[in-house]
């Protein structure tokens, strides 16, 4: 079996191949990462900075917080909100910057978590609607509905939902092909 000929104007095989098909290029979806940190801030200062409850009062995320616990020394607290502004709104907070951030990074699974961080932040802003009615309504004389808590649901409920919902886009985004 004869070889074909070099080609010194193509180089080795190697270098032939290289030049019908250069690999990933790739790069840091800079957009996407920065869509996605921008929700982040959004609920950044909705858990530090603004009112939860349009109720005339102070409702920060901490106060709302310590309502919940009372509620629930009450036995009567809607279990999601416990743990949502316990410690889960800041997990959640966590999990979907961080996926949102991975799948804007050029790797073998971005395409997969473009589609997890979108998912993940729709289930964010989900959550948020889900824990936002505090009580269980078993206290004696508590009628307070779904609909009163959304109804006078503040700032920092929309900024959150808005937050989450801002991340998933970002992470739709993905890396930028050069």
């Amino acid at each position: 079996m004869t070889q074909p000929p070099y080609d010194p104007q193509m180089g080795p095989m190697t270098t032939r191949f290289a030049k019908l098909d250069p690999g990933p290029n790739d790069r840091f979806g800079v957009i996407g990462g920065l869509i996605a940190v921008l929700g982040t801030v959004l609920a950044l200062i909705a858990f530090l900075a603004v009112n939860w409850f349009d109720d005339g009062g102070r409702s920060h995320f901490s106060d709302t917080h310590r309502a919940v616990e009372a509620l629930d020394s009450a036995g009567a607290a809607n279990g999601l909100a416990v743990a949502f502004f316990g410690w889960l709104a800041w997990v959640s907070l966590i999990i979907v910057l961080a996926v949102a951030l991975l799948a804007n990074v050029p790797n073998p699974l971005s395409g997969a978590l473009r589609g997890i961080g979108f998912v993940l932040g729709l289930g964010g802003a989900a959550l948020t609607f889900a824990s936002i009615k505090l009580s269980s309504g078993t206290l004696a004389g508590d009628t307070t509905t779904y609909g009163d808590y959304l109804k006078h649901a503040g700032t920092g409920f929309w900024l959150t939902v808005a937050g989450f919902v801002v991340m998933g886009i970002g992470a739709v985004i993905g890396p930028r092909r050069a």
